[in-house]
């Protein structure tokens, strides 16, 4: 009921969804909400959860994975139902001794094994190209060691002496100062000819001590002294000093005489 001079209010009006959201589910702010099962802007379409099915469900010997079969060892096909034959085929292990994979004939061998039928253990790192690899361990090379060979090794570690390098086809020892030979562990001797030991006049002992030839001394046996120092030689003959005498002036006449 209306007063005088009142404006009559519009009646609202009702949404309105596409279609009538085509009789599968109810409009609700100009906006279909579908009933189960039907989908789209008017609900004019069935929404079917669709699942992947693999072939022969795989044949009971392998996974169906998004519709593909990943078939178990040593099944292959897309149902899984050819068995594969690859070298190293036994019953119980299957093929490719049960290693790696057999791809059309061929094994694919898993990490750590080789060979055609994958019976061969690797070593790792292929032993660093320093070794043999023998049933999975490496047997290193001379101048080599550690489990993947990759670690130099001098003769007794140099000896403390020096430092081990491989350099050259092997490795060898550097020598610090005044040491030598091959694993460092002789001293040098004294010398006036860097090419030459003991300057070429006597040998040297391990010690590192020169033991002069004749005629030589000093201790680098660079000192030159003829006939024992106690004369001068002429025309290859000791000319002997008073009191000395012999072929080398090696004799001491005075004392001899008081013998």
């Amino acid at each position: 009921e209306m007063g005088l001079g009142s404006t009559p209010m519009p009646a609202s009006a009702p949404s309105i969804c596409p279609a009538g959201c085509s009789g599968r589910g109810a409009c609700v702010d100009g906006v279909c909400v579908c009933d189960p099962l039907y989908a789209g802007d008017a609900c004019e379409r069935f929404a079917i959860l669709m699942i992947a099915i693999c072939p022969n469900d795989c044949s009971g010997r392998g996974s169906c994975v998004n519709g593909t079969c990943v078939c178990d060892r040593p099944y292959h096909g897309l149902d899984c139902s050819t068995v594969s034959l690859c070298p190293g085929h036994t019953l119980g292990a299957g093929n490719c001794s049960g290693r790696g994979d057999c791809v059309n004939g061929t094994c694919v061998c898993d990490g750590g094994w080789s060979g055609p039928d994958c019976s061969i253990s690797t070593c790792p790192m292929d032993c660093s190209g320093h070794g043999m690899c023998s049933n999975g361990t490496c047997a290193c090379d001379y101048g080599w060691r550690g489990s993947v060979c990759g670690d130099i090794s001098c003769p007794n570690g140099c000896s403390g002496n020096g430092i081990c390098t491989s350099d050259a086809v092997e490795p060898v020892c550097i020598c610090d100062p005044t040491w030598t030979g091959v694993d460092c562990s002789m001293r040098m001797c004294p010398t006036n000819d860097l090419a030459l030991s003991c300057s070429g006049h006597g040998a040297c002992a391990q010690n590192g001590t020169c033991i002069c030839y004749q005629d030589y001394v000093g201790d680098d046996c660079s000192i030159l002294q003829e006939c024992n120092g106690r004369g001068s030689k002429r025309c290859g003959f000791c000319d002997c000093e008073e009191g000395f005498s012999g072929s080398e002036c090696e004799v001491d006449v005075c004392r001899d005489s008081r013998k």
